[in-house]
């Protein structure tokens, strides 16, 4: 080639061409031509682009009308309810609570006897029963059958020794003394009770013709019956005075803070009514320094000795009288001395007694040392005697779930009941 004449010049370079215009591209977009417009991604830069919605409901064309309130519906009848049962339909007919508005009710009982069909005919008298020999006795001691032989004590001569004081006898030999008479006449029949288990019938002798104390007052004027069992004489009712047999008021406390602040001592004495209740037939509530009659001495004694706050002739038990008064009971073939002394009613849980020997323990309740308050009305009696233990002292305590007596100390500003025996 290199011999050849003539022979072209070969550029060496693109750049040694005549003419490189369109042979060299820079690889640069720009230096295109006719080269498309690219679109920019922007929304703004689309031709014919929608109109968007603004998401106002306001820019919304045939837009409903929205009721402002259920009254502007145009039917609304089924809609709208006002809350008023009257406005219902096809209610029904409510009962109006009253007995007379019952349909088909039955005749209720008039609850008078008369109107009772197939009464039975009650007797007048005894008289009247069709056989009334083994159930009417005339009181009379020669009416009796199988009665004793009395001839022989009737014509007896006892040498001049026979009884001369019915209320002191004299003679030691006499067969009755006073520490065997129980003076208690029967209040049905003529019978003179003679020591335990011993009885004679005496026409004549009764209640009805032998002077019997039966009732005892304090120094306010208040009565208490009064009841004989064994050799003791108690009282059948709760001390409610509120006056020393002195005339001295006895100091009352009513507030709870106030009685919660008494000291177990001798001489803080105070009373209380059981919620402050004047009328209850439990009688009042008294500090042991109360009971014994304010500085109280305790007494071990039988009988104690202590008059304390009742009235003349009469004394505050000792814990010892008041072992007497349920061995009493017990001796007599009682098996449950707390039934036998309970009231017959008052007390809570089915704990009534029998009260057979007229005692009538109610169930006052307390009023506690430690706070003031009263508790156990209805379900306890308590009642103080008269001897201490150290600042307690002994009571005895009757529940509406025992058939027992319960010997306890409590302390001394415990609020209990108190009975009183006969000196």
């Amino acid at each position: 080639y290199l011999d050849l004449t003539n022979k072209p010049t070969i550029p060496a370079d693109v750049a040694d061409l005549t003419d490189n215009t369109n042979l060299f591209f820079d690889r640069n977009y720009n230096s295109l031509s006719n080269k498309p417009t690219l679109f920019s991604g922007s929304y703004t830069d689309l031709s014919d682009k929608p109109t968007l919605f603004s998401g106002n409901y306001l820019d919304l064309t045939n837009k409903p009308t929205i009721p402002a309130d259920v009254a502007d519906l145009t039917d609304n009848t089924n809609l709208f309810f006002d809350r008023n049962y009257n406005s219902l339909s096809n209610k029904p007919t409510l009962f109006s609570g009253s007995y007379t508005d019952l349909s088909d009710k039955p005749t209720l009982f008039s609850g008078n006897y008369l109107d009772l069909t197939n009464k039975p005919t009650i007797p007048a008298d005894v008289a009247d029963l069709t056989d009334n020999t083994n159930l009417f006795f005339d009181r009379n001691y020669n009416s009796l059958s199988n009665k004793p032989d009395l001839s022989a004590f009737a014509t007896k001569n006892m040498n001049a020794e026979n009884l001369t004081n019915l209320a002191d006898p004299i003679n030691d030999q006499d067969a009755v003394t006073k520490k065997y008479v129980i003076m208690r006449a029967s209040l049905t029949g003529d019978t003179l009770f003679l020591g335990e288990n011993q009885f004679v019938i005496i026409p004549g002798i009764s209640a009805a013709n032998i002077p019997v104390e039966t009732t005892v007052t304090d120094y306010d004027g208040n009565v208490y019956d009064i009841v004989v069992i064994g050799t003791q004489t108690w009282m059948a009712e709760n001390l409610k005075v509120t006056h020393y047999p002195s005339g001295t008021a006895i100091p009352t406390v009513a507030n709870n803070t106030a009685w919660n602040a008494l000291g177990n001592t001798n001489t803080d004495d105070a009373f209380c009514y059981y919620l402050d209740n004047t009328s209850s037939p439990n009688g009042a509530l008294y500090t042991w320094a109360a009971a014994m009659g304010d500085n109280a001495v305790s007494s071990t004694a039988n009988p104690s000795g202590v008059q304390g706050v009742c009235p003349n002739g009469w004394h505050l038990p000792s814990d010892a009288e008041w072992t007497q008064l349920t061995s009493f009971i017990t001796s007599e073939g009682y098996s449950e001395p707390g039934t036998v002394l309970k009231s017959t009613s008052g007390w809570n849980g089915g704990g009534n007694g029998t009260d057979d020997l007229n005692f009538t323990a109610l169930p006052g309740g307390y009023r506690s040392s430690t706070d003031g308050a009263f508790y156990d009305d209805g379900n306890r009696a308590r009642f103080w005697s008269a001897t201490e233990n150290s600042t307690n002292a002994w009571a005895r305590d009757l529940r509406y779930d025992l058939l027992t007596v319960t010997r306890s100390n409590f302390p001394k500003s415990t609020g209990s009941s108190v009975r009183c025996v006969k000196n």
